[in-house]
């Protein structure tokens, strides 16, 4: 048993799939001076800008300690020395900064913390290093450093500007979201007559029409087809997905028997077969054709996705309520690596012992990164105990893009030790009687 699995940092969420691609990187720590400008560095290895490639979503402290916040002004600044002040003189005679978030999403401002500053705030804003904001202001990491490049030295300054107390920063992160495409929903026209016409014949066509440019496979994959209809006779119905270039797959013919309607029924790839379904197939089902993505690899998504519906005997009808077809952008910065695990192990127990201790190791090579077989994670880790039976082993690896792979293979301990019989002697004395 072995598998390669690409997994996508992903944030699966309808409402957010434009950070399919967030990227953090953690900082530099040491100490915070007692007067005095620190700073903290991270070096993004990210291509292109804020604003049309990424934007910065966040920048969190995690953990920094200073005996009195009030004499800090921390500030962001850019590779190419835009800069951006976060909080500065907030906290009195309070101490430290934990997690603490900064971001631009309507948050309450930082002057209106308490220390620590724990949750989600919005920037002050100035725009130099002691430049007193009040996030009020546009002064917004969007606007502030747009068109800027991502790539290279982001620098977290923190200046203390009144002797006698310091501190020290332990954690600290920036993440960027990519800003590549965003999911695509088109839908046909409806209500349509299933069929035109009488009770037997086609449906007019129901075309989904998609503008945005791209290929499936490459730029986007078909997430999901959903329909919604009704008929008297299911098992009468032929329907079909015809690409814009004209291929079609075969979503569910004749199924259903006498039963009637589809209702909000999603046809996406690897989950079970719509023949498996019963009417009105509500829920989520593989096309009677198989899956699309590898039917329809290489097509364009810009063009008529059009739904057909065939009524193959006389006598039932019905009403197509709504057709929809979704798109999902494909989006990995850089190139993923290549994970290799190894081929299955089978062992012996040790001696006396129901399990074995199991050594390994997976190899993984990256394009940018080169040899990251030593990042490798696995779990269980090599040199486990495994005991007797099979157990999956997980290796897992990321880049420094955030792409993460993963292969699985089975550890076996087999128990080929022979039981041991211990046998003594028992001497029994019967009494008088």
């Amino acid at each position: 048993m072995k598998k390669i699995t690409l997994i996508l940092m992903a944030f699966i969420a309808s409402t957010c799939m434009w950070q399919i691609n967030a990227q953090t990187y953690s900082g530099t720590t040491g100490p915070v001076a007692s007067v005095g400008t620190s700073q903290f560095t991270v070096n993004v290895p990210l291509t292109g800008t804020i604003g049309t490639d990424y934007e910065i979503d966040n920048l969190t402290i995690t953990n920094m300690t200073h005996t009195f916040d009030g004499d800090l002004d921390i500030s962001l600044i850019a590779p190419s020395g835009e800069i951006m002040l976060l909080a500065g003189g907030n906290g009195g005679s309070g101490d430290n900064y934990i997690g603490t978030v900064f971001n631009n999403n309507a948050n309450p401002c930082i002057e209106s913390g308490a220390v620590p500053f724990t949750g989600t705030w919005e920037p002050e804003g100035g725009l130099t290093v002691n430049a007193e904001g009040d996030c009020t202001t546009n002064q917004i990491f969007a606007n502030v450093f747009n068109g800027v490049s991502v790539n290279g030295t982001w620098i977290l300054n923190v200046l203390d500007n009144f002797a006698g107390d310091g501190g020290n920063m332990n954690a600290w992160e920036i993440t960027f979201n990519s800003l590549g495409p965003v999911p695509i929903t088109e839908c046909g026209p409806s209500p349509l007559p299933i069929p035109a016409v009488g009770t037997t014949g086609p449906m007019d066509p129901s075309p989904a029409v998609v503008t945005t440019v791209g290929t499936v496979g490459v730029d986007y994959s078909i997430a999901s087809v959903e329909i919604d209809l009704t008929h008297t006779f299911d098992a009468d119905l032929d329907i079909t997905l015809v690409s814009p270039n004209g291929l079609t797959l075969d979503l569910s013919s004749d199924n259903g028997g006498a039963g009637d309607n589809y209702t909000n029924t999603v046809f996406a790839d690897g989950f079970p077969s719509i023949t498996t379904g019963s009417p009105p197939f509500t829920g989520t089902f593989e096309p009677e054709g198989g899956p699309m993505n590898p039917f329809f690899a290489g097509e364009p998504v810009n063009g008529n996705w059009t739904l057909n519906i065939f009524d193959d005997v006389g006598g039932d009808s019905g009403t197509l309520l709504s057709y929809c077809i979704n798109f999902d952008p494909i989006l990995v910065i850089g190139n993923p690596p290549v994970i290799s695990c190894p081929a299955d192990i089978t062992a012996s127990n040790a001696a006396g012992q129901c399990g074995a201790v199991v050594n390994f190791a997976g190899t993984a090579i990256d394009v940018e990164d080169g040899n990251i077989s030593g990042d490798i994670i696995s779990t269980p880790p090599s040199g486990s105990f495994f005991n007797v039976g099979t157990t999956t082993v997980t290796m897992e690896v990321t880049d420094s893009d955030g792409n993460t792979v993963s292969c699985d293979f089975d550890v076996t301990i087999e128990d080929n030790e022979d039981p041991v019989i211990a046998c003594q002697d028992i001497t029994v004395e019967l009494d008088a009687n």
